[in-house]
């Protein structure tokens, strides 16, 4: 059985965005694309780290925090943007997930979220991380 591709969220993210549902499903959905998005890039970063023997396999919370504080911590400009974006994606996503107050312009907050989470598709598809990644501190 192949992996599941984290890449799809991305790409449903930034595709359904372009549906225009009721104004009662709006904010529903786009609290669905901003967690879908960071999910998207989080889980490949998170994947790629562990492949790389850098961090290990873990299914607990702390592995969002890990993840960002590897790829800060490499000492490498592109890693660092990486990481400050997944940083702000992480925080929306946790707006999104948790938080019952309406969304401020909730279509510009979900715009905002799946432009990140393709400039860091981009970076991950192009394998401009990879060049990086010997730089991070192991375990």
């Amino acid at each position: 059985m192949s992996a599941f591709s984290w890449k799809q969220y991305v790409t449903i993210s930034e595709q359904l965005s372009f549906t225009t549902p009721s104004s009662q499903e709006q904010e529903c959905l786009d609290r669905i694309f901003i967690s879908r998005a960071y999910y998207g890039v989080f889980c490949q970063l998170r994947d790629l780290l562990i492949e790389a023997s850098i961090i290990k396999s873990t299914q607990n919370s702390d592995v969002h925090k890990l993840v960002v504080d590897k790829l800060d911590s490499a000492g490498s400009k592109k890693l660092k943007t990486i990481s400050n974006d997944l940083k702000r994606l992480r925080i929306k996503r946790n707006n999104a997930d948790y938080d019952s107050p309406s969304i401020n312009n909730s279509d510009s907050e979900r715009d905002l979220c799946i432009a990140l989470a393709k400039s860091i598709q981009e970076d991950i598809d192009k394998n401009k991380i990879w060049t990086d990644l010997p730089a991070i501190p192991l375990n």
